[in-house]
């Protein structure tokens, strides 16, 4: 049996950091009643909910690397 099929052998990329390309544009955003007794929120919104999902679901040894847009108007 080969090393690389026997069950207690590392995988061949053991150590590597896996890297996964996210593209995106911060876009910022007035959330309008979210809550009704407060005023409407601003806050970054876009490619930053997708970042913090992928954050929290990409298992150890994972890393993202975001290309990310800001728009002239705020940058």
């Amino acid at each position: 049996m080969s090393a690389a099929l026997d069950a207690g052998a590392p995988p061949a990329d053991a150590g590597r950091v896996r890297r996964l390309g996210v593209i995106g544009t911060f876009v910022w955003d007035v959330i309008h009643g979210r809550d009704p007794r407060h005023a409407a929120v601003e806050e970054w919104g876009g490619i930053s909910y997708a970042l913090s999902a992928l954050d929290a679901a990409l298992p150890d040894g994972w890393v993202v690397a975001p290309l990310i847009k800001v728009g002239s108007d705020l940058a």
